[in-house]
Order: structure tokens, then sequence, then C-alpha cells
């Protein structure tokens, strides 16, 4: 019979303070969560760039919800549907817990997330996650609020982000000239690597070679931590509902998705 495999863990001894013990240690889960404890504290905007499949949105909204700081960081997640000015501030208002007047302007939106930041107990930390989706004018719109009531803001998002304001043959009259001075804080992801993988290992207690390999493999193929997403959802699936994933779903999973 094969060997049960536990999907939750308790924590190790060495869980580092900014990553919540659900949460497996890996590298760039750390160094995510150290960012965003700085920024938070220094009130300061930070930039993390890092590929897909490197953990950016996991670690976010992990951090966003852990119960020391749910109530002072907001998490908005960027797409297409949000990237022009008056639908990002909407978006923005009801994750700050701000809600200004139906009908409300631009500038009523932006005072009303003012507000929540200034506030004895409001918003310390603002997340923005899929950030090489947004526009030029959200970056207008967070260069302002920062300007205007300063807090925390950590922009997340794959390389293509920072076109956003680093501009080839700008002019000195690029309004974008002035936003790299105002990042306090850059942290550059990468990839899950053979440590990482090790990590996932332990966290899951995956044990013996041939899962470890199976992991590596999923997270080759498959976009890095989304890999391994995506083999465990299928070992689940083959273990049935409420039932016990076996080593053996593993192996199966992993063949079903190629990445044996």
């Amino acid at each position: 019979m094969s060997e049960v495999i536990r999907l939750t863990s308790s924590s190790p001894s060495n869980k580092p303070e900014h990553c919540p013990p659900e949460l497996c240690p890996l590298t760039a889960y750390r160094e995510l969560h150290a960012l965003f404890a700085t920024c938070r504290r220094t009130k300061q905007i930070g930039v993390a760039v890092g590929p897909t499949g490197s953990g950016k949105t996991t670690a976010a909204k992990a951090y966003a919800a852990a119960d020391a700081y749910s109530s002072e960081v907001a998490y908005l997640r960027i797409n297409t549907t949000i990237n022009a000015g008056q639908p990002f501030l909407n978006k923005l208002c009801a994750a700050v817990r701000a809600y200004p007047p139906h009908g409300s302007s631009k500038a009523d939106f932006l005072d009303a997330i003012k507000e929540m930041i200034v506030r004895s107990y409001g918003v310390r930390l603002i997340i923005l996650d899929e950030m090489n989706h947004g526009s030029g004018e959200i970056l207008h719109l967070i260069r302002d609020l920062w300007d205007e009531a300063r807090c925390g803001v950590v922009l997340l998002g794959t390389p293509e982000m920072e076109n956003l304001w680093v501009r080839r043959g700008k002019s000195k009259s690029d309004p974008f000239e002035a936003f790299p001075d105002r990042i306090g804080q850059r942290l550059d992801i990468a990839r899950p690597d053979s440590d990482d993988v090790n990590a996932l290992c332990r966290h899951y207690d995956l044990n013996g070679k041939r899962e470890r390999d199976m992991v590596a493999a999923s997270m080759r193929k498959w976009n890095g931590l989304h890999g391994f997403d995506r083999l465990m959802e299928n070992a689940r699936q083959l273990a049935g509902e409420g039932q016990p994933v076996a080593a053996q779903h593993l192996i199966d999973a992993a063949e079903l998705t190629g990445a044996l």
C-alpha cells in the first residue's frame, strides 16, 4: 500500500516571522513578506518583479490575510477591467474599506482613500498585484496618493511592469520621469530553485526521490509554482473528495499532466 501523503503540516521551528505558519517557507515568500513588512513600517514604495509562477500572488494574499495585519493591509489585483482611473479607484476604495457616495468624482474617491490612510487604525500598506496589467493613469494616481497621504505601497508584477516608468528616449517633460525616485525598495524574484523544491517536499511530507523528481518536473513544465499546484490538485481529484492523497495518486497525476 502506498504511503499516505499529509497535505497539511505544522509550522517548522525555523519559520520566518513574516511567513504565516500554513505557508511553505519558500525563498520568494520570505523575501516578499520582509518587503511588505518594511514598506508597511517605513511608508515606502516597494517594487517586486518576478516571472509567472514565482509565488508573488500567494505571498501577497497570505500577508494581507494574516490576522496581525489584515486591518492595515489592502490587497488589489489589477486586471484589464480595472486598468483605467475610475474603475481602479472604485476597487481600491473597496479594498481599503472606504465607501464614498454614489456618483463621486475621482477626487472624491482619492479623498476617501486618503482618509482611510490617515485614520488612527487605517490602512498602512496597499499591495497592487499584477501591475503589469496596469496603465499610466493608474501609476499617476498611485504617485498622487503616496505624495499626499504617505503609506506603504508595493507593486507586484512581471518584468514588463517596469515599462510603465522605465522609458527609453524619454524627454525631460515626461510625467513618469520622477516615479523611479519614489521607489524606496526593489526586489527581484527568481523562479523556484532546488532549495524550494526541497522545502515543498518537506512541507507536504513528500518523501522519496521519485516524489521529489515529480515535483521538480511539474515546476519546470508548468510555470514554476503553478505546476506544483496543478500536480497536487490532480492528485487530490484522483484520491477523491475527503480522501487522503497517497504516493500513487501523485505518480498518476504527474503522468496525466505530462510532467513525467
